[in-house]
């Protein structure tokens, strides 16, 4: 049997890569043609954003740009087409197109009315489809999903094929969204989770999903392999201006409360979004489920957060075009936290068990910029940020470490802590066109930060024999005062040069510094003076990190429309280090690396619904500045650490494999993923217990305590497999989600002067079903299994086997025209074998209900309600995790049964709009002979140049 290793791995991609994009062009089908046109609104002649062009009985079509124009390209065509136009809230229409053999654009533009008046060259045709696909970009039709009255964007996204939320995250296709735009514009652009919280779902028309590439790559037209996954929600706003917005306060037992307002108002071109909120149940203030507290967070929280944003475009004579988005997001917190830490090594049955009682607070400011210009043959990019933050906290610790039950120490430790840093920073390009075949792009990012931090360490640790019987009890009164700045420049230039329309190369120079300072300052108390005053050199140090790179290299790109995009960067790194010790002593340490960087992606399209992405990056990694700086962390006495000056970079390599597949018409997706990452060199911890008092850097360790310290040793290893599959359940109506993934993880480490590495197996398996029945009835149901095996090289160890399962449930039903009532009800179970491992040696479970009723009034637009959190009164929380030393189980507080009375508003000038449109579009049925159903609203009424029917 043929062995394949990553070596064999490489040489195939390399060695298809090379077939693919040298393979004449004559080997593809040559019968294409295109059809394009421009798709307007009837009312106000203008250009319809996101409108969808489909050929029909086939998954071919295209989506309709900022502009209103579409481009479908057709293979292997037939003498004639028929082009299904739909948008949400007009009427859908058919368009015959007779095949061209060069491309072809429809003479007159495409209209699409609201009124209900058909052209009389179109034929009226039923319901829009639930995707369409083009190219890179799926965009799934929000008319095919049904959610709840009050859903916001996040109940609907979860309901399309390939979606998932899970911990406050959004994924699609298996990759996390990072990027956010509404309407193709800036919308709390890198906070996906703000944006969705801030969009009811009757606002959506439609969501596109994309991997959007670089700025450089869009306007130069070369790949330059650069991905985000990318959503675009394009809204159903038809009118000049749109408003709406949606208030709740609430007030319960305990003197719980939660209140939150969100507004929305659209002016053409612009959108502004305003959010408020603040509760003590656990909840994001912006973000969240508005009915019940958030069970997965540790502690008490209370919070109050405001979110602010703009986007907008502005366009000015010729292709001279702005666009212009801001956000600004405000967070203010504050946590009362009981936890208790059981942590074992994997190498011995020593334990240590951490009681931590902490009240904290932080507050910060979070501004970003958005610019974008684009003029003919130029483009300008600004896109500054800042962040301001503060905190402040106060813990006591009560730590002790036992082997065998035997303790052989114990520490007590107060520490309070007061802190600000500042991040500011942006980036700055310019690219221009130089005729028809090459352009240049010049650019600089910026980035400085600031952290200053004081903190009062009061304490004492003592040492035990056998008997319990004091040995030694050391005493710890200090005020560290620490301050560190990391701070990056870059500078690059980039030529890029079109070999042909498909094929390309470019060449690029980057120069980047990197300086980051750190200063801890110990000072002793003086019980004479009452003040800390005298410096306490072992435990204080200042260093400087200085690292300088110049990287230059080239990349080649090639594609062929709708079979494969390919492109393969190779550039040579060199890189010094220089670490300055410059307190207690002067001290350097030089180092100079040299590396070849590769970075290559080939995307490949079996069809326009399934695709094949293999990437493969190289490129170094460089420590800290916490873990070069030699000075002695005593903060917790018991778990001693220092850093390691002489750590040099380590170097990764990552290969990763993807498969999707998609069937618009059955709505199902396939999501097949692999991955691989080494890292040479890797940081590792070298863990030494102390045997006896010892004095490390002069300072005193007491016997039992570890000492931690950062090392550069062999490799370390993570590898993925998985596979999601969505598909619906007809019989219900609903759609469910299967998937499976398994990690393997294997990190090398030090104890006691002994190399050793630890392997960590992890599999789990979820099952999901989301609903799609109908707007009165929403569930969805989730479980997850998950097995977690660790062990270490040492064979005579224990080893840490759990096993995890949560089940969990939630419904929306409206009944009684007014009432709604929603439930959420999980079920979760830790199972823990007896592998040596420690407590908790009984298995753990909860159960969670949460219910509530309410009652809708005021046209529905008003609403009260009253909700049970944790009815059951079980809420706990124990969480399991591996290392590559330690098992460890941290057990915190939670939010515990409260009871809450709320009282919501929302309106929306849309709904008041279209409301307006509708019973214009009845009276006309009515005039016309059509029909009225039960609620008053259309049935269905006969086309004047057609026998299908127009639904409503």
């Amino acid at each position: 049997m043929t062995k394949f290793n990553l070596k064999t791995i490489i040489a195939l991609y390399i060695l298809i890569s090379f077939n693919i994009t040298n393979t004449p062009a004559q080997n593809h089908p040559t019968h294409t043609a295109t059809v394009s046109g421009c798709v307007i609104d009837k009312t106000n002649n203008k250009p319809l954003t996101g409108a969808t062009v489909v050929v029909k009985s086939t998954t071919q079509g295209a989506i309709t740009d900022t502009s209103g124009n579409f481009k479908i390209s057709i293979s292997d065509t037939p003498k004639s087409i028929i082009l299904v136009i739909s948008f949400m809230g007009y009427d859908s229409h058919e368009l015959s197109y007779t095949i061209k053999e060069a491309d072809g654009r429809l003479k007159n533009n495409i209209v699409l009315a609201t009124d209900n008046l058909i052209l009389e060259e179109i034929k009226v045709v039923g319901s829009a489809s639930t995707a369409i696909i083009k190219g890179d970009t799926m965009q799934f039709n929000s008319g095919a999903f049904k959610t709840n009255p009050d859903a916001m964007a996040e109940d609907l996204i979860v309901k399309m094929p390939g979606f998932e939320v899970e911990d406050g995250k959004i994924k699609a296709q298996g990759e996390n969204i990072t990027r956010i735009y509404v309407d193709g514009k800036s919308f709390f652009k890198n906070d996906p989770m703000a944006a969705l919280s801030s969009l009811p779902a009757d606002l959506i028309e439609s969501i596109q999903l994309f991997d959007e590439k670089s700025e450089k790559s869009q306007f130069t037209g070369t790949d330059d392999g650069s991905r985000i996954t990318t959503i675009n929600i394009v809204t159903k706003t038809k009118e000049n201006s749109m408003k709406m917005g949606e208030a709740t306060a609430g007030y319960g037992s305990d003197n719980k409360y939660s209140g939150r307002a969100n507004i929305n108002y659209f002016e053409g071109n612009n959108r502004f979004s305003v959010g408020v909120g603040a509760n003590n149940i656990n909840q994001s203030p912006l973000s969240g489920s508005k009915y019940y507290g958030r069970h997965g967070v540790s502690g008490l929280q209370e919070t109050l957060g405001v979110k602010l944003n703009y986007s907008g475009e502005y366009k000015r004579e010729g292709n001279n075009k702005t666009d212009l988005g801001a956000s600004y997001v405000y967070n203010k917190r504050s946590t009362n936290s009981e936890s208790e830490k059981l942590q074992q090594s994997l190498y011995n049955n020593e334990v240590y068990n951490a009681v931590n009682n902490t009240l904290s607070a932080s507050e910060s400011h979070y501004f970003s910029l958005d610019l974008k210009n684009t003029s003919g043959t130029n483009m300008i990019i600004f896109e500054p940020y800042a962040s301001i933050n503060s905190s402040s906290s106060e813990a006591t610790k009560d730590m002790e470490r036992s082997r065998d039950d035997y303790i052989s120490n114990k520490s007590k430790t107060y520490t309070k802590n007061g802190g600000s840093s500042y991040n500011v920073g942006g980036r700055f390009e310019w690219m221009k066109r130089i005729g028809d075949k090459s352009s240049v792009a010049v650019g600089t990012h910026l980035k400085f930060s600031e952290n200053e931090s004081d903190q009062i360490l009061i304490g004492n640790s003592a040492k035990y024999d056998i008997n319990l019987e004091e040995l030694v009890d050391s005493l710890i009164n200090q005020n560290k005062e620490v301050y560190s700045g990391n701070n990056t420049t870059k500078g690059f230039i980039n030529y890029n040069y079109k070999i042909t329309p498909s094929k390309s190369i470019s060449a690029e120079y980057e120069l980047s510094y990197d300086w980051s300072d750190s200063d801890n300052i110990v000072y002793l108390y003086d019980p004479i003076t009452d003040e800390y005053t005298d410096i306490y050199n072992n435990l204080s140090n200042i260093f400087n990190r200085d690292y300088l790179t110049n990287i230059g290299g080239v990349r080649y790109s090639a594609s062929e429309k709708d079979k494969y995009k390919f492109n393969f960067g190779v550039n040579y790194q060199h890189a010094a280090l220089q670490n300055d010790l410059i307190f207690p002593e002067d001290k350097s340490y030089n180092y100079s690396f040299n590396s070849i960087r590769i970075n290559s992606r080939l995307m490949y399209y079996f069809s326009k619904s399934k695709r094949l992405t293999l990437s493969y990056t190289g490129r170094p990694n460089l420590p800290s500045v916490g873990q070069l700086q030699d000075v002695v962390n005593n903060t917790n006495p018991l778990m001693v650490s220092k850093g390691n000056p002489n750590l040099e970079q380590s170097f990764s390599n990552s290969l990763n494999l993807r498969y999707f597949s998609s069937n618009i018409e059955r709505s199902t997706s396939v999501n097949i993923f692999s991955s691989i990452r080494q890292e040479s060199n890797s940081f590792a911890n070298n863990v030494v217990k102390i045997q006896a008092d010892t004095l490390v850097n002069g300072v005193s360790i007491q016997g039992g305590s570890q000492l931690s310290t950062t090392v550069n040793l062999g490799n370390k290893w993570v590898a993925a497999t998985g596979a999601d599959y969505s598909f619906p359940v007809n019989f219900i109506s609903s759609k469910m989600n299967i998937g499976t993934i398994y990690r393997f993880t294997r990190k090398p480490s030090i104890y006691n002067n002994i190399t050793k590495q630890t392997d960590n197996n992890y599999v789990n398996a979820r099952v999901s079903i989301h609903s799609n029945i109908s707007e009165n009835l929403d569930f969805s149901i989730y479980n997850t299994v998950a097995y977690t095996h660790a062990k270490s090289s040492n064979k005579s160890t224990a080893s840490s086997e759990f096993i995890t399962d949560r089940v969990s449930a939630t419904l929306n039903w409206v009944f009684l025209k007014n009432f709604i009532f929603n439930t959420s009800y999980s079920f979760n179970y830790n199972h823990y074998f007896d592998n040596g491992t420690t407590a908790p040696k009984e298995d753990n479970k909860f159960q969670l209900l949460n219910a509530g009723l309410g009652y809708k009034f005021l046209n529905r637009n008003a609403e009260v309600r009253i909700s049970g959190f944790d009815l059951l009164n079980q809420s706990q929380s124990i969480v399991r995790s591996v290392g590559e030393q330690f098992v460890t189980d941290n057990i915190t507080n939670v939010l515990q049964q409260y009871y809450i009375i709320t009282l919501s508003f929302k309106f929306n000038s849309m709904k008041s709009a279209m409301h307006k449109r509708q019973k214009r579009a009845d009276k006309l049925d009515y005039n016309r002979g059509g029909k009225v159903d039960d609620q008053g609203g259309r049935k269905k009424r006969p086309s004047k140049v057609g026998s299908e029917y127009y639904p409503s």
